[in-house]
């Protein structure tokens, strides 16, 4: 995803691996598959790495990659732009819902597709590329700490003020939505949140028709606009971004917590645009 966000082409991968001495050779097999299969989709190759002893099974990977036609990066100059997910959204909590709270009467085909995107999570590389190859400026960064923390980032790096519209055309099934809405959870915290991948894009005005012609064959959402500003997000209907439910390694994030209760306690139950008094 970070080479995704750079506009560039993945090349390869060195993983670390960090082995107990009594895994079965059977459980290496599958993982080496998994990782290759990851690998070929995005047109990259496994260029090494090394294995190590240790008292817990651990992976840790870099990859490398190599520019477009220009180097894109989270910084933009123009301020009246338009804010983009290029990606679907809402399918990872979905799933997280739908498997430990119940899929009610959701039909195997969605729960498959959403299954999917829980475990098999797919970079925006072929995206990215396109936003490379682009002859104006594109403000960029990976959703891997979710969309809301996008935003975050962006509008404070920028002096941006974002305005999210209220009613986004969200390119989710609408049987998916009437089963997270069917156990008390609100919306934005399933589009907002980590798990999907998308790529936030800030697009000046005047390019954005032609870098939604170029983007058209991916699923792109226009969720707001941005003018000068302090780095305030809000909504259309005067909202602001909570920041207690940002996703922020080192923070109190996903990797701080150990069990799914937690992690949908923190992440589905705290919401992500609250009256600007509370925040």
């Amino acid at each position: 995803s970070d080479i995704a966000a750079s506009g560039g082409t993945p090349v390869g991968m060195l993983v670390s691996l960090e082995i107990p001495d009594n895994t079965p050779v059977e459980f290496l097999k599958r993982y080496q598959k998994g990782l290759m299969s990851a690998l070929k989709k995005a047109d990259a190759k496994l260029l090494g790495g090394n294995l190590k002893s240790a008292a817990k099974f651990g992976a840790t990977g870099t990859i490398i990659g190599k520019t477009t036609k220009r180097q894109v990066t989270r910084k933009i100059e123009q301020k009246d732009c338009t804010i983009y997910l290029v990606g679907k959204s809402g399918r990872f909590w979905s799933s997280v819902i739908g498997n430990h709270l119940g899929w009610g009467n959701l039909s195997i085909t969605l729960q498959d597709e959403l299954n999917e995107a829980l475990c098999f999570p797919t970079p925006q590389t072929k995206a990215g590329q396109v936003i490379g190859s682009l002859d104006f400026d594109v403000a960029c960064m990976d959703c891997s700490d979710g969309a809301a923390n996008a935003l975050f980032q962006l509008a404070h790096l920028n002096n941006l003020d974002i305005t999210v519209h209220n009613n986004i055309e969200w390119d989710l099934n609408p049987q998916v939505r009437e089963l997270v809405l069917n156990k008390n959870i609100n919306l934005d915290n399933i589009f907002y949140s980590f798990g999907d991948w998308q790529l936030t894009c800030v697009v000046p005005n005047e390019n954005s028709v032609i870098f939604e012609s170029k983007l058209n064959d991916f699923v792109l959402t226009k969720i707001g606009h941005t003018q000068l500003g302090i780095g305030k997000v809000k909504t259309e209907d005067g909202r602001v971004l909570n920041n207690n439910s940002l996703n922020q390694n080192f923070s109190g994030g996903y990797n701080s917590i150990n069990t799914i209760e937690d992690m949908i306690s923190k992440f589905m139950n705290i919401p992500i645009f609250i009256d600007d008094n509370l925040n």
